[in-house]
C-alpha cells in the first residue's frame, strides 16, 4: 500500500462577505487536517462550512487514491 499527501481547496462561501465560514473536513465523522495524508483506497470526505453564528452546511466528495504504476522489468537471461 501507499499514501498520498493531499490539500483541499476552501469550498466555503457566504452571501454576507463579512461572515467568513470556517471549513472542516471529515471522513466517517472523524475530522481530518488540511493538508493530510490518505492511504490507497476510496474515501468519502465531508466538507462542513460553519459561519460565525453557528449555521452550517455540508457536502460530500469522493477521493480515490491508487497505487502508482511502476515500470515492468525484463530479463531474458545472460547474453552470449
Amino acid at each position: 500500500g501507499g499514501s498520498l499527501d493531499i490539500s483541499f481547496y476552501d469550498g466555503c462561501a457566504d452571501t454576507d462577505p463579512t461572515d467568513i465560514p470556517v471549513p472542516t473536513y471529515s471522513i466517517g465523522g472523524v475530522n481530518i487536517s488540511n493538508p493530510d495524508s490518505l492511504e490507497v483506497g476510496t474515501h468519502t470526505i465531508t466538507l462542513t462550512c460553519t459561519d460565525p453564528y453557528g449555521a452550517d452546511a455540508s457536502d460530500n466528495f469522493v477521493v480515490t487514491i491508487i497505487e502508482p504504476n511502476e515500470d515492468p522489468t525484463a530479463d531474458a537471461g545472460e547474453d552470449d
